[in-house]
């Protein structure tokens, strides 16, 4: 072989290494995420939320993921009714033209599972092609990615969340020397100690303000009650237990304390004629969503700025656990666009996004957002924020009966309590309401 022939040869091996470098690269670079993988497709994506300031807040982003992605993003947010309507409408047509749907879980979970509505995530969360990195489940608290799944099921990814809390009156606990109640039998007793009377004999001050109307009882804050005095929504065997022994105790309470010192005409509280009463300082403390706080910060419309502090829902006799609301976001069923929605649904809920929305104002479910060295910095309120993230690491997501007629559920439960705080027989209107539970549960539910 020449000189020539040898330099030829040299020159095919460094050919062959070099397309074969070029091809290793291209399979490594084919198994990492690639933020840009679909630009050039002229991909749009449709999400569709409920009213919330979370999606007003997000929606001003749209322009932003496009660039990073070249997906272009529509948000659109409309009322809770309008919401379920258009849901019911899109499945029901199957047209596609809703990628993803902001949802509460633990309200309509059941239903829109079984309907067909969600489609599971796991497939999408495993793929390291479709889910960057640093997305990381383990910065969500375990009861926040819980209240995600159903029966196992990876449903949806959270975005934000509201946890139970006590507000209280700290200058009336202070002057009255009430110890802030850590129990719900001490939380009756400050009730009654805090039900302030004027010279003439008149209640200038309630105990405690909480919701009595009936729609805005049955779920929520009177879930911690429920399940703190060792009830459940279900028994084992997948039947109502708002008639159980526990249960019974636990409408009780919460209708007794309401009935004795809270104000008069309660039944028809929803939590903002709740909270206004709180706001004008005619109540000593008020139970209800921590996201609510706002209501006591503007002083042109609240007479206790600066009174007002925080504490954990009080445990009851048998757990310790307070409720909480968790925001999720769900990939239809019937999306044409599957991985482009999927990139918008993590991008919305990545660390760098929650801490976005915590700095203005959110309630979010990523702990790193809650704990980054920015927003703590800015945090005008640590107090509440140490009681909600606390809280977020024990509560119990369940906070309304994990049934497909949930909303229907939420009624009837609710009017066992008003009955309670109108001192009518709580066990007689619990089994009443058990039973018609009971049949709506068989007309409604589907097994998958």
């Amino acid at each position: 072989m020449n000189t020539r022939e040898i330099a030829r040869l040299c020159k095919l091996v460094l050919l062959g290494i070099t397309a074969m470098s070029v091809l290793w690269c291209g399979v490594a670079a084919a198994g990492e995420f690639n933020w840009g993988r679909l630009k050039g497709k002229n991909i749009t994506v449709r999400m569709i939320a409920q009213k919330h300031p979370w999606a007003s807040l997000v929606s001003g982003w749209a322009d932003e993921f496009e660039k990073l992605t070249g997906i272009k993003a529509v948000i659109e947010s409309i009322p809770q009714e309008q919401f379920n309507q258009k849901i019911g409408v899109e499945v029901a047509s199957g047209a596609g033209q809703v990628d993803v749907i902001s949802t509460i879980p633990s309200q309509e979970g059941a239903k829109f599972y079984l309907g067909g509505y969600y489609a599971p995530l796991e497939q999408y969360l495993k793929d390291p092609t479709l889910t960057e990195p640093d997305y990381d489940l383990s910065d969500f608290p375990n009861p926040v990615l819980n209240g995600n799944k159903y029966k196992g099921t990876m449903i949806a990814v959270p975005w934000g969340t509201e946890v139970g809390i006590l507000y209280y009156r700290k200058d009336l606990f202070e002057k009255h020397r009430v110890k802030v109640p850590t129990t719900l039998s001490e939380l009756e007793d400050a009730a009654k100690k805090l039900t302030l009377k004027g010279p003439d004999g008149k209640v200038e001050v309630y105990g405690i303000t909480n919701r009595g109307r009936r729609e805005a009882l049955g779920g929520g804050t009177l879930s911690a009650w429920l399940h703190n005095f060792g009830g459940d929504w279900l028994d084992k065997q997948g039947n109502p237990a708002i008639n159980s022994r526990e249960a019974v105790q636990a409408w009780e309470a919460y209708s007794r304390v309401v009935r004795l010192y809270g104000p008069p005409g309660v039944t028809g509280f929803q939590w903002y004629e709740a909270g206004s009463m709180m706001a004008q300082g005619r109540a000593a403390m008020w139970v209800d969503s921590g996201g609510l706080g706002a209501l006591f910060l503007d002083p042109e419309k609240a007479k206790v700025v600066g009174k007002i502090s925080y504490a954990k829902f009080p445990a009851g006799p048998v757990r310790d656990t307070p409720n909480m609301l968790i925001w999720g976001l769900a990939l239809s069923t019937f999306s044409k666009n599957k991985e482009a929605a999927w990139f918008l649904m993590q991008w919305l809920t990545n660390k760098k996004q929650q801490l976005r929305a915590q700095m203005a104002g959110g309630s979010t479910a990523r702990t790193s957002a809650w704990t980054s060295a920015e927003f703590k910095a800015a945090d005008k309120n640590p107090e509440w924020t140490k009681v909600c993230l606390d809280s977020m690491k024990i509560a119990d997501p369940e906070w309304l009966p994990p049934i497909v007629a949930a909303i229907e559920a939420k009624e009837l439960i609710g009017g066992v309590v008003q009955a309670g705080i109108l001192g009518e027989n709580v066990k007689v209107a619990a089994d009443k309401a058990a039973a018609e539970m009971k049949v709506l549960m068989e007309t409604t539910e589907k097994k998958k």
